[in-house]
């Protein structure tokens, strides 16, 4: 199956189309492949799998729109590629042409408007019309109502977010969820079953990701101090960047709360080095308010899962029902009043409660190993090939 890629890369190891691009090009079901990329190619460009790779054109940062969430919509660039891929594809022939960037869509629009490719598959992680203002919202609403209409397959992060295709007209759908790198990160589980004994109690919660985008930083401070009251030698450990005029903000409500001894801020680390941090820790913290959370179960909240952390979580998106359906954690509304409660019931689990809730968390990851979603989204590309 010969696929055109259209990708726009994010952060390596981390964002699912960056992984899904890998697990393509790692397959070997799909010969040759084109690759176009922005910012930094996901592969080693000279990777044999590859008939080429293509860096886009260059435009002007102003014209990219950055969304509250950190998405920048860009589709200049895409359409100012479009000679260059014509050329290209000069003398292939393609079968399929797929996309997780909707900005890429433009391109992958007019690719098919022109019949330079058979079919056309969008990766659907999110409905972005709501991530944006107004006027960029009824844009982006119209750019993936085109995708919605012209996509042969679209595969959504989420039923729900599934549904709401079908209820736009979408002729195919299907659900692959958000996934991880399951191996990797239960070596935190492992390890820490060695660490704890008869006598532990969960005292370390993280948070892993950009504090930045910690929405709500003062139900996180207030919380903090309610639990300190009653258990004074919790640690919460923040892991990830941070803009430092919100680092000193956040530092000066850590101090006026009388909680600095309880909050450790490690900065930015490596992927690679959040299992042994994980290992360290009791319970993992998911992003609050986050609007990632509408439509899918974020990376970050299944890398806590396989690492065995449960999870405190506030009540958003199909996240909020994993947890609570799995018994994995422990859910609260956005008050500080709900979250302490909440965390004050994962804290306080008895040794054998927290093994139990523990194993359940990283069995529950294990059916989100992209090993596994992987082979069954290759298969749906492959399926949509073979369909004349």
């Amino acid at each position: 199956m010969r696929m055109l890629i259209l990708h726009h890369w994010n952060a390596p190891l981390t964002q699912r189309s960056d992984i899904l691009v890998k697990l393509l090009l790692k397959s070997g079901k799909f010969d040759p492949i084109v690759l176009l990329y922005s910012g930094e190619p996901p592969v080693d460009i000279s990777s044999r799998e590859l008939r080429c790779a293509v860096k886009l054109p260059t435009v002007l940062p102003t014209i990219g729109i950055l969304s509250h969430r950190g998405i920048t919509f860009e589709p200049f660039s895409w359409l100012l590629s479009y000679g260059c891929v014509k050329t290209i594809l000069k003398d292939i022939s393609l079968d399929a042409c797929w996309t997780g960037s909707l900005s890429a869509t433009v391109l992958w629009l007019l690719l098919k408007k022109k019949g330079i490719c058979k079919k056309f598959i969008y990766d659907d992680a999110d409905y972005f019309p709501e991530l944006y203002s107004m006027p960029v919202t009824d844009v982006v609403r119209i750019l993936e109502q085109e995708v919605v209409n012209n996509a042969d397959l679209i595969i959504s992060v989420s039923e729900e977010l599934a549904s709401k295709r079908k209820r736009q007209g979408s002729k195919a759908v299907k659900v692959i969820p958000h996934g991880v790198d399951y191996k990797f990160f239960r070596k935190a589980y492992l390890t820490r079953c060695k660490r704890i004994d008869s006598n532990f109690r969960p005292k370390v919660i993280v948070f892993a990701g950009n504090l930045s985008k910690l929405l709500d930083k003062n139900v996180l401070v207030g919380m903090l101090q309610r639990v300190c009251r009653k258990i004074p030698d919790v640690t919460l450990l923040l892991v990830g960047p941070c803009e430092p005029k919100t680092l000193m903000k956040f530092r000066r409500m850590v101090a006026k709360s009388r909680v600095s001894s309880n909050v450790r801020y490690l900065g930015p680390i490596s992927y690679l080095q959040l299992p042994e941090i994980f290992a360290e820790s009791d319970i993992g913290l998911a992003n609050l308010l986050s609007p990632e959370l509408k439509f899918g179960t974020t990376g970050k909240v299944l890398q806590y899962l396989a690492a065995g952390l449960p999870v405190l979580a506030t009540s958003i998106g199909p996240a909020f029902k994993l947890i609570q359906s799995a018994g994995v954690g422990a859910i609260g509304e956005s008050s500080e009043d709900a979250l302490t409660e909440a965390a004050l019931s994962l804290l306080n689990l008895s040794y054998h409660e927290y093994v139990e809730m523990s194993s359940r968390a990283t069995e529950l990851a294990r059916q989100h190993d992209w090993e596994i979603l992987g082979q069954k989204y290759i298969s749906q590309l492959l399926g949509v090939s073979e369909e004349t």
